[in-house]
């Protein structure tokens, strides 16, 4: 007969027992395969116009590292059917379903023994440093700085010119100044969507009547409401005046598009503040010309309105594909 001390004892020994780790394969099966398929292949019941994503190949969205694919199964991916699993998930049991979903990559040997690589995970990140330029071989910007969103989504800058020079998908960014004085150049990591190498014109450019060749000047990057952020002001070259301050963030687009021929959208949110009284209007992408395969927005007209009040306003480029940019070359349709 067991005494209740002895009860008490197995009881005791029963609740320090360690609670076993999730089950990633249970878990992918039960919120991953019906799109992505049992074995990881894409091949899943449900069935999309564009085939989710096969991991066997080693296609992962915004990297291969378990951070980075913590990151998406997280938070999911703007503007896809791919949903975040933040509020359905633990953490624990997203970082063991990211475990199992790397065992279908095809395995690679990587080494990286002096270099730092950043990775986004569950808050925005900003790094600043010296980037080479799109335009010319050879040429620096010294300046710039890497905006790096949770749907991995980075933007490079120029913070001299505020010219936006490119905007990629995935990994976030490689230092190798860390032993180097600072002396050394960023390495972005992620796909290259889009960069600035068609003309001498900055992107995201404000111009205006009256004062075209605005000047900027560059104040300062933010992390809030979960989105990395830069702040610069416009000047009047005539008169050094501050005329507006200027606060950007970038985006994927949520809402999925319904045109077939649309790969992805990236939204610019835009906040101004005018600060001076001026006699001009501002033009927002008045001097910006799109490469083959994207789709820009007109160029907007801010005429000046109260002062110390902000007015948002959206702009995007959308990313035409593959197909369709085939078509524009043949038709001879350099741009929008």
């Amino acid at each position: 007969m067991i005494s209740l001390t002895a009860m008490g004892v197995l009881f005791l020994a029963a609740s320090q027992q360690p609670a076993s780790p999730p089950d990633g394969q249970a878990i992918y099966t039960q919120s991953c395969a019906l799109c992505h398929g049992e074995k990881g292949d894409g091949e899943g019941i449900v069935k999309f116009d564009k085939p989710a994503r096969s991991f066997i190949d080693g296609g992962y969205a915004f990297g291969n590292t378990p951070a980075a694919l913590f990151n998406t199964i997280a938070n999911g991916i703007g503007g896809t059917p791919m949903p975040g699993f933040k509020g359905q998930l633990s953490e624990a049991q997203i970082k063991a379903v990211a475990a199992y979903v790397l065992e279908f990559a095809p395995q690679k040997e990587t080494t990286n023994l002096l270099a730092a690589v950043l990775q986004v995970s569950d808050r925005p990140l900003v790094v600043r440093g010296g980037l080479k330029s799109y335009q010319k071989d050879g040429d620096v910007i010294t300046r710039g700085v890497v905006l790096g969103g949770i749907d991995g989504l980075s933007v490079e800058y120029d913070t001299q010119t505020m010219a936006i020079l490119a905007f990629r998908k995935g990994e976030f960014v490689q230092r190798d100044d860390w032993g180097d004085r600072g002396g050394a150049l960023l390495h972005p990591l992620g796909k290259l969507l889009m960069s600035n190498n068609e003309n001498e014109n900055s992107w995201g450019f404000f111009s205006a009547t009256g004062f075209r060749d605005v000047d900027f000047r560059f104040v300062a990057t933010e992390v809030s409401e979960q989105q990395a952020k830069i702040v610069y002001r416009i000047v009047d070259p005539s008169n050094s005046v501050e005329v507006a301050e200027v606060v950007e963030y970038f985006e994927f687009a949520k809402v999925r598009y319904d045109e077939p021929n649309i790969e992805l959208v990236v939204d610019q949110h835009i906040e101004i503040i005018w600060l001076a009284k001026c006699d001009s209007s501002l033009f927002y992408g008045a001097s910006y010309e799109a490469p083959l395969s994207w789709r820009v927005g007109r160029g907007l007209r801010l005429d000046q309105v109260e002062l110390n009040k902000p007015y948002t306003f959206l702009y995007q480029y959308v990313m035409l594909d593959a197909d369709t940019q085939s078509d524009r070359e043949h038709q001879g349709h350099p741009h929008d």
